[in-house]
């Protein structure tokens, strides 16, 4: 018998942490770079970064690549990102976006309860931060991350 699940959950969600692609175009200061750096025609690239429609991953990727960014897939049990943070549709309903902040909830609460693994990769990750992102973003959402680090050190009773 079939599975009476809505069709959202049978779809899935494709949720994308902010900024966006076409957030990072629409900021950057000579898109025309990014799509030569990307190897996209430029009309294309801006199309591409809005994402009207469904486009290929290695069309993301490139366009990730042309603005600076990496791309990072990551598979998770079927609702987990919906139940811990407030995603907001986008215009096509294609994918969703969820805040810096929000992300970082999730990757805690996925990742193994070892506290010497989620301080390594924390660590990991600012430097990543601060060597690739040269925007205004990085200082709130490395606040976030120390906030988040001591309310774990907190709950865990150590100083």
């Amino acid at each position: 018998m079939a599975n009476k699940n809505s069709n959202s959950e049978l779809k899935g969600h494709l949720y994308i942490g902010c900024p966006t692609l076409e957030t990072l175009a629409l900021s950057c200061v000579n898109a025309k770079d990014a799509a030569h750096a990307s190897s996209i025609e430029y009309s294309n690239f801006l199309k591409a970064c809005k994402m009207g429609k469904d486009i290929r991953l290695s069309t993301y990727r490139k366009c990730a690549a042309g603005l600076g960014k990496e791309v990072l897939i990551l598979h998770l049990p079927l609702g987990t990102i919906g139940s811990m943070t407030k995603p907001k549709a986008h215009v096509e309903n294609l994918y969703e976006t969820i805040e810096q902040d929000e992300l970082i909830k999730v990757l805690m609460k996925v990742m193994p309860s070892d506290g010497m693994k989620i301080v390594n990769f924390m660590e990991e990750f600012k430097g990543h931060l601060s060597r690739h992102d040269k925007e205004n973003l990085i200082k709130p959402f490395l606040s976030a991350i120390v906030e988040l680090c001591q309310n774990l050190l907190n709950d865990d009773g150590k100083p």
